[in-house]
């Protein structure tokens, strides 16, 4: 399946060619993907493979509890969505393998894409076609990695989305253009004073669910008194950032806050 010649500081190096499955193995591969660094492989007999291409050699070999029908790794590889055969989606964690149930995935996924920038490198979209629905991995939920969905973003029609990139998609038109949409989950103006109270809300809520949680405390501070005409101290607030482990943000700004 897989035949190639490895370059390392502009030296050449043939490299035996690798067949997949590996001999002894009676599982056939029903989906793959590449990454610059991993060929990953999934198996109708719930084989998960990791091949780190710099070595030449298999480095993780998982087995789920049923046949995996696709894989959509994020860019480095280092998390991966798989979607077996009775259509559950996981995250699976190469480094400890952990599996984290997606709550909330389509019944039919035709694509799934990560966000390519730093501060979303949780963020997915699954596309069914219709709706891109967005989903956040938080590896460091107080209870365990989690993995829910935000929201959903209607299609326009003959549209596919092939790149995202800090809540903006980038969409394929019919005719090949390309054009950008902002994920429902995302849009946010840098301005609040352009948003009504109840929207206002619905802002914060948006930030702390993306895990923005400094400019989810800064419109609390700059709208508390607004929302609240008659104010007690938020002391609670602060559990919510317990909950995503963000401990030390939580005591001095949160907890410690004034009003």
């Amino acid at each position: 399946m897989l035949e190639g010649e490895g370059r390392d500081g502009g030296v050449s190096e043939e490299r035996e060619s690798r067949i997949f499955p590996e001999q002894g193995r009676n599982d056939v591969i029903s989906c793959h993907a590449l990454t610059p660094d991993f060929l990953i492989l999934g198996t109708d007999m719930g084989g998960l493979s990791y091949f780190f291409l710099e070595d030449w050699t298999a480095v993780q070999d998982f087995r789920h509890m049923t046949g995996i029908r696709e894989i959509f790794p994020e860019p480095n590889g280092t998390k991966c969505v798989v979607i077996d055969v009775k259509g559950h989606g996981y995250i699976y964690n190469p480094v400890n393998d952990e599996m984290t149930l997606i709550k909330g995935l389509p019944d039919k996924v035709k694509k799934v894409l990560w966000d390519s920038s730093v501060p979303d490198k949780d963020v997915f979209v699954a596309f069914d076609g219709d709706h891109m629905h967005t989903f956040l991995l938080n590896p460091d939920d107080a209870d365990g990695a989690s993995c829910s969905c935000l929201g959903k973003t209607k299609v326009p029609a003959g549209q596919f989305p092939i790149l995202l990139f800090g809540g903006e998609m980038s969409m394929q038109t019919q005719s090949g253009k390309l054009v950008k949409i902002t994920l429902s989950t995302h849009e946010i103006s840098p301005n609040i004073s352009e948003y009504s109270n109840e929207d206002l809300k619905g802002i914060l809520e948006k930030n702390i669910l993306l895990g923005r949680f400094r400019n989810a405390w800064a419109i609390c501070q700059e709208s508390f008194f607004c929302l609240n005409p008659h104010p007690t101290p938020p002391k609670n607030s602060y559990s919510l950032f317990y909950f995503w482990l963000a401990i030390n943000f939580a005591i001095s700004k949160v907890y410690k806050s004034p009003f």
